[in-house]
């Protein structure tokens, strides 16, 4: 080193990411309601690399219409479908259950 000191040199391990995970893995609204998701890297010795959620994409089988606003879905109609999350290129997938929305009338006695 310059003036006759000794230097250290720091050295960084960037870990990437092997693998992500959607979550919730499965979950059951009624159509029109909102189901949130996250999205959590790792890298190949599983250790968390934290959450990219607002990095990712989320997309769901096309038939079941609905809209997304970033991590949010909507549902529009009844059905099992899944759901795709892509961080890079890296992808998970998760179940979501949307059951008709019911109505109940009140019984009329006569």
């Amino acid at each position: 080193a310059p003036g006759g000191g000794t230097s250290n040199a720091l050295t960084f391990t960037v870990n990437n990411p092997t693998h992500i995970v959607l979550s919730p893995q499965a979950a059951m609204i009624t159509v029109g309601q909102t189901q949130t998701y996250t999205v959590e890297a790792f890298d190949d010795a599983y250790h968390s690399l934290g959450d990219v959620t607002m990095s990712s994409t989320f997309t769901i089988t096309s038939a079941a219409g609905g809209a997304w606003i970033s991590n949010a879905y909507t549902s529009a109609k009844s059905g099992v479908w899944t759901i795709t999350a892509t961080y890079g290129t890296l992808t998970d997938t998760a179940t979501l259950t949307v059951i008709p929305h019911v109505v109940y009338l009140p019984m009329v006695s006569r």
